[in-house]
Parts: C-alpha cells; structure tokens; sequence
C-alpha cells in the first residue's frame, strides 16, 4: 500500500524546524571551540544562534545534548570516510591500509572535528555525558573501528590480539594528530603522513612475520 503524500504545510514546517536546529549546531559548534564544553552556556549558544534561551531549549534540553548531536554528526561522517574507501573485494591487507588512511586524513584534513572529540576532557575525566549517550557515541566510533579489527582477523591475527592491535593503530592515529594540529610534531622535524605510513608498514611487517599457524 502506498504512503499518502506528506501534507505540504508539514514538509515546510519540518525544512524550518531542520534548519533552525542546524543554526544552534553551527552557533554551539563555534561557542564550544572558543570556551570548551565545561565553560560554554546556552545562553551563550542561543546569543550566537541568534535565538532566546526559551527558544534554544525547544529544541534541546542541555548543552550535552547539542555536543552529542554534533559528535554523531561527525562520528558519522567519519564512518562513511573510512568505509568508503576498500573495496570488498581487495586483499585484506590493502582493505586494512585504506581504511587505516582514511581515519588519519578524515582528521588530518579537519582538525576541528577531531578536536570537537576531546572537548569534553579536562583531567582525564569525561564530564557531561550520561551513560547513555556516552555508549551512543562510544558506539558510533568503535563502528569506524571493527572493519579494521576485522581485516587483522582476515591476516591471521587471533581476535583478541586483532582487538590490541586495532586499539594501538587507533592510539597511534590520534597521537600523531595531535602532535599534527597542535604543530608539536615540528620539534622533532617530522611529518604526520610519513609517520603514520611508517606505523602501518611495522604493522603489515609484524604480522608477516607471525609464525604460520599449524
């Protein structure tokens, strides 16, 4: 049976409810960068939206909320970066590299989303978030994640060790990053591509070297 058309007046009132939400998204992504998650206000956010306060919580309840919309978004984003790139048919290893490579230059090419990642970290400690929506968004980043963990089970790695290997590459990614955008790595006369390109061949070259499994 067939849907009936959306009423039209429903349609537009949906396009401006989507827009305006988009604008808070836009104005909390620039406050968040100036001030932080923790120093941020929805005062603040609806001043930049150009909205009241009573206006911004019709469409979101706190700030968190809006942090965690806008990291979906981008955790997302990433997902289709990194997913998009092997196709299902190459060799494990080359689906690994791509994969690998489309993590590092989804962040290198924009370093604001990879910062808006660790706005809400001060000490170590994550403020915020409820349980429920820090596992949403935890989720959504292991989902960048498992293609690779599964491309070393496809090398021969046992899958705990392909968890261990996946959790390093991950580390080692978002380290060189920083050092990257926060041009840290200019003390040490390095590059971030090369660097990362040499992690992923001592990968490659740990894992041909494993002792063939009986």
């Amino acid at each position: 049976m067939t849907s009936p058309p959306a009423d039209p007046r429903s349609q537009r009132r949906q396009a401006v409810s989507d827009l305006k939400r988009q604008m808070i998204l836009d104005a909390a992504e620039r406050i968040f960068q100036q001030e932080g998650l923790d120093g941020a206000h929805m005062r603040a956010i609806a001043k930049e939206a150009g909205y009241t306060v009573s206006a911004l919580y019709k469409y979101y309840a706190s700030k968190e909320e809006i942090y965690a919309d806008l990291l979906a978004a981008s955790l997302d984003r990433l997902h289709a970066a990194v997913e998009g790139l092997p196709p299902t048919d190459a060799a494990p290893v080359i689906r690994l590299r791509r994969r690998a490579r489309g993590f590092f230059d989804f962040y290198l090419g924009r370093p604001r989303e990879l910062d808006l990642g660790f706005y809400l970290f001060r000490g170590l400690q994550p403020l915020g978030l409820n349980p429920e929506l820090d596992a949403r968004l935890n989720q959504r980043l292991a989902d960048s994640l498992t293609g690779m963990q599964a491309d070393l089970q496809a090398l021969g790695l046992p899958e705990a060790d392909a968890l261990r290997e996946t959790t390093a590459l991950f580390a080692h990614a978002t380290g060189v990053l920083l050092l990257v955008h926060t041009g840290r790595i200019r003390m040490f006369g390095q590059q971030g591509p090369a660097l990362f390109e040499a992690y992923l061949d001592s990968l490659v070259a740990r894992i041909d070297a494993r002792p063939a499994r009986p």
